[in-house]
Order: C-alpha cells, then structure tokens, then sequence
C-alpha cells in the first residue's frame, strides 16, 4: 500500500499487481484469524460458533464505521494516494496488535513433529488434510452449494456503482457514507442473529432471506428505472431504504448462518487448512460471479458507463438467477445433521 501512494498514476500493471499483493496479505490475515476463531469456538459447543461470530462481526462493523468515516472524508477531499497512505499505517497496527496474539493458541492439536517440519512437508501435510475433510459429506457439499451458487448469480455490483454515481448523481463522500450505513446495518443484523435467529434452520433462512427479497423488488425496480422522480419520491429515500434493508437482511439470513456453518463443519485438528478451502472458494464466488455478470452485459445487454439506460435488464437477470440456488438447498446440511459432527 504505501508504494501505491508513489506509485505513476499511468502505470496500470504496476497498480494491478500491488492491489493483488495487498488484498493477498489481507486473505492470507483474515483466513488465519478466522481459522483460530474456528479452534476456540470448539471449547464451547453449545452455541460458541454462533455467539463468537456475532461477536466478530459485531467488532468488525465497528472498526467498518470508523474506517467509512475516514474513506468518506479522504476520498472527497484528497488525492487517492492519501488514502492508500492511510490503509498501509492501518497494516502496521494490525501488525502490532497481532504480535499480541497468544502464540499457543496456533500450536493447539500441532504435534511436536509438525511444528519442526520442513516448507515441503508442509505442503504434503495441508494436501492430505484437504483430501480429509471433503471426504465428509457435509463439508464437500456446502462447498458444491457454493461453487453451484458462483455459476448460477450473476453480479452486477461494479455496474450498480456508475449508476449510482452518473444516474443518481451521488458525490463520492454520499457513496462512502453508504459505507458507514452498510456498516451500522451489519452491526444491528449480528445482533438480530444472535438473539432471534440462532437456533432457526439454516436452509429456512436462506429461503425466508430470499421471500423478503421477492417483497422488495418492486422498489428496486421503480428506482432503478427512475419512476420515482416521476411520481416526486426522493433518491435518497430509495437509496437508504433498500441498503438498509437489504444489508440487515444478508447479514441476518446469509453472511452469519454460513460464517457458522464454515465454523461448525470444520473437521477438528485440521481447522486452519479446511477452513482456509471454504473461505477460498466462498471469496473466489465473488470473483466469479462479477465475470459472469460481465459476460452476460458483453454478449446481451450493453451497458456501458456512457449509457446506462439498460442496467434495469441487468438487474431483473440478477433477480431471476437469485432464485436458482433455492434448487440446491438440500446440499446445506441441518443442524441435526451438524450436531452429529
């Protein structure tokens, strides 16, 4: 990040391959905690993944406000190179406070052997723990319902930031400060899924998350189709009204439900690697369905930044896909089924 701040604004490669390097270190940074979080969840069955997940993001929506407080003030104010300044001091005091850490909390299920192995060894010793957990039903078929899911969404979310911006004529402080909205959002749907819907079946929140979703469609659609300046309803009505419904609700019904199943479905002693496989391809979906999605506007719809007249078509194919994983729930295994792990 800080060679980002220095960086010529006209080489794009270099840019490219620095943003790689440093959304590299933050995965490799976020699978590790995660995986340690997986291992102290497991000194309380009862209901620890759940209460230690809402914990976590309940932090990470706090340091999510902050952090959308600054973005917004930077990004409206100064050059782009400032805010990369402001991200690398960030990694320092991430680095700081992880030197903190317990470091016998990594050693936890490690025999003396597999502390002293070799790189190579290593390597050997993760291959053949994968090989392990997806020999467990519940873990390969979650990541199946994942993979399933991937191919099947389409994103459009990079299309849905220059409509915000040149349709709604957004300022880029207004779309940062959606950020720190996002994040209140996250805060008040952890707490919603720690008190009113832990013990409710996985699979019937994903369908009760995508009910709500059919209910508020219509609005979408009148406001990304402009009816409501017609009808003299504000954007911005809009605009908070479906971000804050809509992250309550992912974060309620999708994000956390599947944060615990990642944690409860790990095979034990083998946390760090098994859970590092899930994380991998529930980060890489992202990835895949914004490929896609740009596929599917190449070859059928159109849109470009200059005209935006057609994103409605990109979001009503957004909304008829979300419906195809609904098919697969069955790969999501029950809590029974969980318990008996």
């Amino acid at each position: 990040m800080i060679a980002l701040t220095f960086y010529s604004t006209g080489n794009l490669e270099l840019a490219v391959g620095l943003l790689f390097v440093s959304n590299m270190s933050v995965a490799f940074s976020d699978v590790i905690v995660d995986s340690l979080m997986v291992i102290q969840s497991r000194k309380y069955p009862d209901g620890g993944s759940e209460e230690l997940n809402a914990f976590s993001w309940t932090c990470f929506s706090i340091g999510g406000l902050l952090g959308s407080f600054m973005a917004a003030i930077l990004t409206q104010n100064f050059e782009p190179k400032y805010c990369f300044l402001y991200s690398s001091f960030m990694g320092f005091v991430i680095a700081a406070v992880a030197l903190r850490l317990n470091i016998q909390i990594e050693k936890e299920g490690l025999t003396e052997e597999d502390e002293n192995s070799s790189f190579y060894r290593d390597v050997r010793r993760n291959i053949s723990e994968v090989r392990q957990a997806c020999q467990l039903k519940e873990y390969y078929r979650v990541i199946l319902y994942l993979v399933i899911s991937a191919l099947t969404v389409p994103s459009f979310s990079s299309f849905g930031y220059y409509f915000m911006l040149d349709e709604v004529k957004l300022s880029k402080f207004s779309y940062s400060m959606l950020g720190v909205l996002a994040f209140v959002c996250l805060l008040l749907g952890s707490q919603m899924y720690n008190k009113y819907f832990r013990e409710t079946e996985y699979r019937k929140m994903i369908i009760i998350d995508t009910l709500i979703t059919i209910v508020f469609a219509p609005f979408t659609f009148v406001f990304v189709c402009r009816w409501n300046l017609a009808w003299g309803i504000s954007d911005m009505f809009f605009v908070f009204f479906i971000d804050i419904v809509d992250e309550i609700i992912s974060q309620c019904f999708i994000f956390l439900p599947m944060s615990v199943i990642f944690a409860k479905i790990t095979p034990k002693h083998i946390e760090a690697t098994s859970f590092a496989l899930l994380a991998s391809v529930s980060n890489f979906r992202s990835t895949v369905r914004g490929l896609i999605g740009a596929y599917i506007n190449d070859a059928f719809v159109g849109v470009t930044i200059e005209d935006l007249s057609k994103y409605w078509q990109l979001v009503a194919i957004g909304f008829a896909c979300s419906f195809i994983p609904l098919f697969f729930l069955f790969l999501i295994p029950t809590k029974a089924q969980i318990n008996t792990l």
